[in-house]
């Protein structure tokens, strides 16, 4: 079974700063929070996630049967992270 949901808009400035997303809403440093909002994840998050093959990869699955995937974009970019990072 299928798990795809399309990764949500964000405001710029508040990419990192939603309680939602995690720990580091409230205990980073405003340092670490520019590094992340103005690096590579931020670009990744902002502009690359929409880009990655979600729907080609869940093709491979069925869309009822099975045990549930994790979310598809997710893993798609986790992919693409891996093959950047050189990790195996």
């Amino acid at each position: 079974m299928k798990h795809l949901k399309e990764p949500q808009e964000k405001i710029q400035g508040e990419m990192f700063h939603d309680e939602s997303v995690g720990w580091w809403a409230s205990r980073l440093s405003p340092n670490a929070l520019s590094a992340l909002q103005n690096g590579w994840h931020g670009v990744f998050r902002r502009s690359l996630l929409r880009l990655m093959p979600a729907e080609r990869l869940g093709e491979h699955f069925h869309s009822r049967l099975g045990r549930p995937t994790k979310e598809l974009y997710s893993m798609a970019g986790l992919m693409l992270i891996a093959e950047f990072r050189n990790l195996t």
